[in-house]
């Protein structure tokens, strides 16, 4: 066995306030990713963890309605399917406010105006909407309005089932009615129908069912139509690349070129939700186009420090083969990451002259599926090709090889043991001798699914059927929920070689006040304080005996209304929790 004694210093960084890179030292997250000293929210894409996903239906947010003759009144307000509750404090009864008199609405980021004379697309056909609604603002460009229209009801091709359907619409500025664009969950063939109604012909469906008047080909045709001055979009709906569920990244792609066009950045809060308000962002992006396909954004704090930096494609989606680079307050890269087929495939880490000092694939063992219901997990396996030792010289992988590293930041010495260049052990030495070992090179034992059910009965009420019932769940994270704060918390756990859980804390990622309460609470009281925990997992093994271990649990807290635009800059395209329904991962949706 080759030794080589490496004391590889993570570097320090003097971080202003706001800024976005938190350093925690180094860590192996439940699935075996590791993380390099610093936690980039923007980065990272955990594979397996606890997803908390809030339905809102009835928390009120801080926004603003105007009269029919141009009133602001603010308030707390919450939008419904019949209209807009409002209360002027938070603690006051609410009040319905009737369409007709209003003229429009501003509800957090989201905003609404009172629209007619458009048309809505049902399973039935189309119907004119004369008198007044209230539709979602989407985009003004190029002498263009964009607005998405939502009807509440009951379905006939889906069994008479309450749903939502969406309505896409577009006016020209010299125009008078509104042009409404087909979609797919609202629209149906006739032969859906008559397949979901036991292959018989349902009476009085109109003939707009056959299959030349087919949902895609109205799409098509209206995009010919209202589309020409963009003709790679027509295209791309004549191949089928986008399709008519996809109307929202045409908008996303519109919202990059007026950005680009006007020179103005992209605005974002401290929780990389996107704001048009200046005083109200922590970060923003600046948009460049190095060819007719790609954008490229530069990300910065508002000091002008660049974080980050990354291509999209021209909608604005993550690409197939990409890169995503974090970057040291100087500018020099600390961090390069290659995505193929939009997963995570290698990366490469920098000192803060821009030399490269580590490099490493990443790949799945083909082995149980990772984050099933059964809470087996693929082994993540890391495969070094590149590494430095102490005198700047490459490190020779050979059959077996270890080396030893020191983190500042937490300070311990880790050591590794590598297998032909496979990472296989990670391990540091407390005080007494006693080796932790990470959870790489082979997974962890712990019950992420049991963790998640119970962190989920908290929102249970003795007695009632549905969670949704809850009083406690409209009053928890409120405050999270009127900033915008979705977010991944990272839970740090150290196990005995029993599985007794030792000691747990909450690394420090900038998590919002109101999920680090929620998780703080749940933790407590799940595991008891640090001195008297008796909770037991299944313990870790190493060539069959049991040893102490530690690992890192991921808690991604989101939520979600029914008209919550998909095409947030960051959040959808990066997390892969939300990006593929929230596969490979283990959720509640509450």
């Amino acid at each position: 066995m080759k030794k080589s004694l490496l004391f590889f210093a993570l570097f320090l960084i003097s971080f202003s306030r706001g800024f976005s890179q938190h350093e925690i030292g180094y860590y192996h997250d439940i699935s075996g990713l590791p993380i390099h000293g610093y936690y980039d929210e923007l980065d990272y894409s955990p594979l397996i963890g606890v997803v908390f996903n809030k339905s809102i239906s009835e928390t009120y947010s801080e926004g603003a309605y105007y009269t029919k003759k141009g009133k602001k009144v603010g308030g707390m307000l919450l939008i419904k399917s019949r209209g807009i509750q409002y209360k002027k404090e938070n603690e006051d009864e609410p009040i319905t406010l009737e369409i007709k008199d209003l003229s429009a609405a501003v509800v957090g980021i989201d905003s609404f105006f009172v629209a007619s004379n458009f048309s809505i697309e049902r399973a039935t056909g189309s119907y004119r909407k004369e008198k007044p609604e209230l539709v979602q603002f989407l985009l003004e460009y190029e002498g263009r309005t964009y607005a998405r229209h939502f009807n509440f009801g009951k379905s006939i091709v889906d069994g008479g089932r309450k749903h939502i359907l969406q309505t896409f619409l577009l006016k020209y500025r010299d125009g008078s009615e509104w042009i409404s664009f087909p979609n797919e969950s609202s629209m149906r063939t006739r032969k859906t129908i008559s397949e979901r109604n036991n292959g018989k012909e349902m009476p009085g469906l109109p003939l707009p069912f056959m299959d030349k008047f087919s949902v895609k080909n109205r799409f098509l045709k209206k995009v010919r139509e209202h589309f020409t001055d963009y003709p790679f979009v027509v295209a791309d709906v004549e191949i089928g690349k986008i399709t008519q569920t996809d109307f929202l990244t045409i908008i996303r792609y519109l919202k990059y070129k007026d950005k680009f066009e006007r020179k103005e950045p992209i605005y974002f809060n401290k929780y990389w939700n996107e704001t048009n308000k200046k005083d109200k962002a922590t970060y923003y992006a600046e948009l460049s186009m190095p060819d007719a396909i790609h954008w490229l954004l530069r990300y910065h704090d508002m000091n002008g420090k660049f974080l980050y930096g990354e291509q999209v494609d021209i909608y604005g989606n993550k690409m197939e083969s990409s890169h995503f680079k974090s970057l040291y307050p100087s500018g020099v890269c600390r961090k390069a990451s290659v995505f193929e087929a939009k997963k995570l495939q290698e990366v490469k880490l920098f000192d803060e002259q821009g030399k490269i000092h580590t490099k490493y694939s990443v790949s799945l063992a083909d082995t149980d599926t990772i984050g099933t219901w059964s809470d087996k997990k693929k082994d993540v396996a890391l495969n070094y090709t590149y590494l430095i030792d102490e005198n700047g010289k490459e490190l020779v992988f050979e059959k077996f090889t270890s080396r030893s590293f020191y983190d500042p930041i937490r300070k311990l010495t880790f050591h590794q043991e590598f297998k032909r260049g496979k990472l296989e052990k990670t391990y540091y030495v407390e005080e007494g001798g006693r080796k932790v070992y990470l959870a790489c090179g082979r997974p962890s034992k712990f019950k992420v699914l049991r963790l998640s059910r119970v962190f989920s009965d908290r929102f249970y009420i003795p007695g009632k059927q549905s969670i949704k019932k809850a009083s406690k769940i409209d009053t928890v994270m409120v405050s999270a929920i009127a900033d915008g704060a979705k977010q991944t918390g990272l839970v740090w756990m150290k196990i005995s070689e029993s599985g007794i859980v030792e000691s747990w804390k909450l690394l420090k990622t900038g998590l919002h006040a109101d999920y680090q309460e929620e998780l703080t609470d749940f933790l407590t009281a799940h595991y008891g304080q640090n001195s008297e925990l008796t909770r037991k997992e299944k313990p870790y093994r190493i060539k069959g005996k049991k040893v102490a271990h530690e690992i890192v649990v991921p808690f991604t807290f989101t939520f979600s209304r029914f008209y919550d635009l998909e095409d947030k800059y960051y959040y959808m395209r990066w997390n892969p929790f939300l990006m593929n329904q929230f596969a490979p991962g283990i959720h509640f949706s509450l």
